[in-house]
């Protein structure tokens, strides 16, 4: 849901990977810290419900405002690899070497035992074998980051291998 090809050409590709479901779900704490701080602790007089609404507010505000979304450039004419990090307070970019890219892979969290659920994260692999993850989180589902992963490899010709996210 949060990754999107902004630009495709032969010599560019730039995705933006937005966090949707976090900010909606950032809007749904602080909504629902409002309501419990309105209704419990302010109407009611009660220190928990007042102490649990705020609470609700600050989680719920921090994801709204202090998750990044990020956008990835690759630019084969300049040999750029530009990561331009993005919250609503700072922007931040940060320049790596197309030439040092050598696979993109799909990370795995798993939330059971069996391994058939979990949520993914893409991360860029390097010739030096350092992995710099696009984002902090997992998310989305695996179907959507293999897709992405496969149109950087495709994009900058590496061959693909079989690897253990």
């Amino acid at each position: 849901m949060g990754l999107r090809v902004i630009h495709h050409t032969d010599s560019v590709l730039e995705i933006e990977d937005r966090p949707v479901a976090l900010w909606a779900m950032g809007g749904v704490f602080a909504l629902a810290g409002a309501a419990v701080f309105a209704l419990g602790g302010f109407a009611d007089g009660s220190l928990a419900a007042a102490s649990a609404g705020l609470l609700f507010m600050g989680v719920g505000s921090g994801l709204v405002v202090g998750v990044a979304h990020r956008r990835h450039r690759l630019d084969q004419r300049a040999g750029t690899l530009t990561i331009e990090i993005r919250t609503q307070s700072a922007v931040t970019l940060e320049e790596r070497s197309l030439g040092d890219v050598t696979d993109v892979v799909v990370e795995a969290m798993h939330s059971n035992r069996n391994g058939r659920s979990g949520t993914y994260r893409l991360a860029y692999v390097f010739a030096d074998g350092a992995r710099l993850p696009w984002t902090s989180y997992y998310s989305g589902t695996r179907r959507d980051k293999d897709a992405c992963a496969r149109l950087v490899r495709e994009f900058l010709r590496l061959e693909r291998r079989a690897r253990a996210g």
